[in-house]
């Protein structure tokens, strides 16, 4: 499922021997336990799609150009709808070339940002983090640093940066993670496995750990009957759209139905995890820490897919667990705040390696306040009067109405938002009054599936650029509330954005498809489109569709 529709994806060959419980996973790059293959893997299959996808004699990998860096972007004063401007830029990019060259301002009619959601990365400031001697990166370079790699296979630590080694007879190298989320969970399994001490950091005041679920079966989430069982706005008509739908969502019988199946769900990841196991089994480590604070079926923690057997095994052996915040990093030494309710003082761990897994800035570095707000992109909310709109209240009250049971969400710590919502028409297209086109944004949203949502994303895009794709201002500021609304009932503290879509990848992938009239993907009859997983090769007859319906060439 990790591929686009028009370039297959091979198989890695398999690891020559079984990986032990003291191998990290990334020592054996081909190594891939159950349909899963390693990032590198996917890497090299993008650079080979780049060069092979050839447009008029020009690839894909000829039209980049690589590390030039965008530093804003700001807007003409001449709106496109003006007849006498139409053929010039409305968009201007500077841009900040290799070797730090002279900056060039780039001119363009037409702009789609894919910058997405990973781009930018948050790191919180703590004091005295500028005087950390060791290793300190975040999880965007965890795979290509060499130095960390050196650490994470327990290299001798000859010298830091001030020339000082360790004394004889010190403690070996110890990492810390910093974060709640998959890429604590890779570092740990790594590190912890690689013979390296480890300290997994999840502070106190946040969502919690996330849910790791068994990789086997995880296709099954990608069929239109799974999604059935989630409250979702994106279907047809909503709840009603079809009838067993609106059963399971609108009476009592169908929601203690959905609310059995999500708790075997839960139930399995957690039994899995045997988070419960005795001492001298990871409980001493604070093992327990890691199990997830809400339902998984709230996503309010996020979620992940466990790719290894001896995943939890080894965390709960190797790892030390704290749930605490961070106080103040000194130059080997990471200091925890007291541990509230214990009263507890404040702990101190030895790190030589500091990784922030602490995630990515949702607001868009490349515009303004003024110019992001305007886009529907989220700004401070001390910029913005209110994040509810009279038909925010109206969307929340019919989704409430379509969707009972998220009335009623479990316990959980609420953490006021400190962001605007995206207010983006289908999360892309910006809501104006005079139809501007002539800007996009793809990628920025979170689902399970990046590959499909994609191609599903690339190809709305292109229908609504050639004005293929009607709707009033009216339409789409509706829609954009519903969807707003909906995210935030849906997936509590994660859906305040209004992005978060994590297990509603089909649904949202055939609501835009729907929408560009196009069915060549659910073709496979009713028992196929009802109960198949949607997989990459169901899609690779939309563009041929697409152009036929609008008479373009291929």
């Amino acid at each position: 499922m990790s591929r686009f529709s028009d370039g297959p994806l091979p198989l890695p060959p398999a690891s020559p021997r079984p990986l032990s419980p003291t191998t990290p996973i990334n020592s054996h790059p081909h190594h891939h336990p159950h349909p899963f293959c390693h990032a590198s893997h996917i890497a090299a299959y993008l650079d080979t799609y780049t060069r092979t996808h050839i447009y008029n004699n020009v690839s894909l990998y000829d039209r980049i150009i690589f590390n030039t860096r965008v530093t804003t972007t700001t807007a003409s004063k001449a709106l496109p709808s003006h007849r006498s401007h139409r053929s010039q830029p409305r968009w201007y990019l500077a841009c900040t070339p290799p070797s730090g060259g002279k900056m060039v301002i780039v001119g363009t009619r037409t702009l789609i940002d894919c910058t997405g959601l990973a781009s930018q990365p948050s790191i919180p400031a703590v004091q005295g983090q500028e005087g950390f001697r060791g290793l300190c990166i975040h999880q965007k370079d965890f795979a290509r640093c060499e130095e960390g790699e050196g650490i994470l296979a327990g290299a001798p630590c000859d010298e830091d940066e001030a020339g000082e080694g360790r004394g004889e007879g010190e403690e070996a190298h110890r990492g810390c993670w910093w974060g709640n989320g998959d890429g604590g969970d890779s570092g740990d399994s790594n590190c912890g496995g690689g013979g390296t001490n480890v300290s997994w950091v999840i502070r106190e005041d946040g969502n919690g750990p996330a849910a790791f679920l068994p990789s086997k079966g995880a296709e099954g989430f990608y069929s239109r009957f799974v999604a059935g069982f989630l409250p979702c706005v994106f279907g047809t008509g909503n709840a009603g759209g079809r009838w067993w739908e609106g059963m399971l969502h609108r009476t009592r019988v169908g929601q203690w139905m959905v609310r059995k199946i999500w708790e075997s769900v839960d139930r399995g990841y957690r039994d899995g995890a045997n988070f419960g196991r005795e001492q001298g089994e990871g409980m001493g480590r604070g093992f327990e820490g890691l199990e997830s604070q809400t339902p998984v079926f709230w996503q309010n923690d996020s979620s992940g897919i466990n790719q290894r057997e001896d995943f939890w095994d080894v965390i709960a052996d190797r790892v030390d667990v704290y749930r605490r915040n961070l106080k103040a990093i000194d130059e080997r030494e990471i200091t925890l705040a007291e541990e509230k309710g214990t009263g507890e003082s404040g702990l101190t761990i030895p790190a030589d390696l500091l990784i922030y897994c602490t995630g990515w800035s949702p607001q868009s570095a490349l515009f303004d306040d003024a110019t992001a707000a305007q886009l529907g992109l989220p700004v401070s909310i001390k910029y913005s009067e209110s994040t509810n709109t009279p038909l925010d209240v109206a969307a929340d009250a019919q989704v409430l109405s379509d969707f009972p049971a998220l009335a009623h969400p479990p316990m959980y710590r609420r953490i006021e938002p400190a962001l605007t919502p995206f207010r983006l028409y289908k999360t892309m297209a910006p809501v104006s009054e005079n139809d501007d086109r002539s800007i996009l944004f793809l990628g920025r949203l979170v689902v399970g599936n990046n590959f499909l949502v994609a191609e599903a994303q690339a190809l709305w895009a292109v229908a609504y650029l050639d004005g293929h794709i009607a709707c009033s201002q009216e339409e789409m500021e509706r829609s954009v509330a519903e969807t707003v609304a909906w995210s935030r009932r849906r997936y509590l503290n994660k859906g305040q954005l209004g992005i978060w879509f994590f297990f509603d990848v089909i649904k949202y992938a055939d609501m835009l498809l729907a929408q560009l009239g196009l069915d060549s993907h659910k073709r496979k009859g009713w028992f196929g489109n009802v109960f198949s997983p949607l997989r990459a090769a169901d899609l690779k007859s939309l563009l041929g569709e697409y152009n036929a319906k609008h008479k373009c060439k291929a």
